[in-house]
């Protein structure tokens, strides 16, 4: 894949977290990450195995200043694990870890970000709306606008064509009925023409027979 914003060397493709790589319906703490959603997880998979970098871009592991002014992990959790040491704390970004290898068994762990960089080629997420590059133009509108005058186009096609198989329909309707109409006439006529021909037959015969001579 070429690279969108000109920066060489070999980039990396990103897969959000909640609602794209694990089902999502609702925060329930940094110790809940939902079932995996497999398609993309096989997706994240076949990308690995084929040599690209991938990473998982997540708000959960972005920073923020904690009490003593030092930067951390923005959510941190008690170690789920028994532990001597009150104070030590679980962050979000194990808990990925541990997900990625006990849930979506995806066998490797990729790296865990928070932001892109120009390196970043594609990123696959349930939130994005994607933007024709340099344009402004959402491609969604595109596909739509698209959608719409195809769905004209073919509804036009479709009353032309109404039209005239219904026109078809009723010539074809008229054949039929004509044919129809005739043959039981001929059919209903046939007796008394064949009875007219066998007494004209028979007169003719008895006239002969008579041995009078015809006019």
């Amino acid at each position: 894949m070429n690279d969108t914003h000109g920066v060489e060397g070999k980039g990396w493709y990103g897969f959000d977290l909640d609602g794209t790589l694990a089902k999502y319906d609702g925060w329930r703490g940094i110790d809940h990450i939902g079932e995996p959603v497999k398609p993309m997880v096989d997706l994240m998979k076949r990308m690995h195995d084929e040599g690209k970098v991938v990473k998982i871009m997540t708000a959960r592991v972005a920073p923020r200043r904690l009490e003593d002014g030092t930067v951390g992990e923005q959510f941190t959790w008690l170690t789920r694990e028994p532990s001597s040491d009150p104070s030590a704390k679980y962050t979000a970004t194990q808990y990925i870890q541990d997900w990625c290898e006990e849930s979506a068994q995806l066998g490797f762990v990729p790296e865990i970000v928070y932001q892109k960089d120009p390196l970043m080629l594609e990123l696959y997420d349930d939130r994005v709306k994607q933007v024709v590059p340099n344009e402004g133009w959402l491609v969604e509108d595109i596909a739509m606008s698209k959608r719409q005058r195809t769905e004209t186009t073919i509804m036009k096609h479709d009353v032309v064509d109404i039209r005239w198989a219904s026109r078809i329909q009723w010539l074809l309707l008229g054949v039929v009925t004509a044919t129809l109409v005739f043959t039981v006439l001929g059919a209903a006529l046939r007796p008394d023409r064949d009875a007219a021909e066998r007494k004209l037959r028979d007169a003719l015969t008895e006239y002969i027979r008579s041995g009078e001579v015809l006019p």
